[in-house]
């Protein structure tokens, strides 16, 4: 990861576009009308240019990505997504690669759900947010497992993360690579 570094506002310019406005009246915007984009993106410092022209023709309220490969402070400082916050993320301490974030856009209300404790590098990864509708409150959940681990111990903290969040009184809706062959 040496080639990685936090680029500042000035730097990123070129990189960075206006996303156009997107219909996010809450008074009328409800669960089914929720635009979320989800990626594994495999580095998200590489594929900058590959998102905005995805995003650039119809922008999402969410964008969730996993395996991003970026530390904390790395996705603190991104700033070609206008219009987004960091919602909520996990990073590798550790090790590298990996990672769960979830982008929002700023229209939105929406608290982060901490589920550090249930997070494990190498074996079970996930954020979570709660958005805040008009109708509703939604928890959204990016998640990720690698593939050459425990499946038990993945399915003992997404229990764990479940039980943990149902808690919070919303429906969810979950991104993410599980790495699971479901013909097995």
């Amino acid at each position: 990861m040496g080639n990685i570094k936090a680029e500042t506002p000035d730097e990123l310019k070129d990189k960075s576009v206006t996303l156009p406005e997107l219909a996010t009246n809450r008074k009328h915007l409800v669960s089914q009308d929720l635009m979320i984009i989800y990626q594994n993106i495999r580095s998200l410092s590489h594929k900058t240019d590959e998102i905005l022209n995805t995003l650039e023709s119809n922008p999402p309220h969410l964008i969730c990505f996993t395996e991003h490969h970026l530390k904390s402070y790395q996705l603190d400082n991104i700033y070609f997504f206008h219009n987004y916050q960091l919602g909520a993320e996990f990073c590798r301490k550790r090790y590298k690669n990996d990672g769960v974030c979830i982008f929002i856009h700023e229209y939105f209300q929406f608290c982060n759900i901490n589920v550090y404790k249930f997070c494990k590098e190498k074996y079970f990864v996930a954020c979570v947010i709660k958005l805040y509708l008009s109708c509703c409150a939604i928890g959204i959940v990016s998640i990720y497992r690698s593939p050459s681990r425990n499946f038990e111990y993945f399915l003992d903290k997404l229990d764990c993360l479940l039980n943990f969040v149902k808690g919070n009184s919303m429906e969810l809706t979950f991104c993410g690579d599980f790495n699971i062959n479901f013909f097995k």
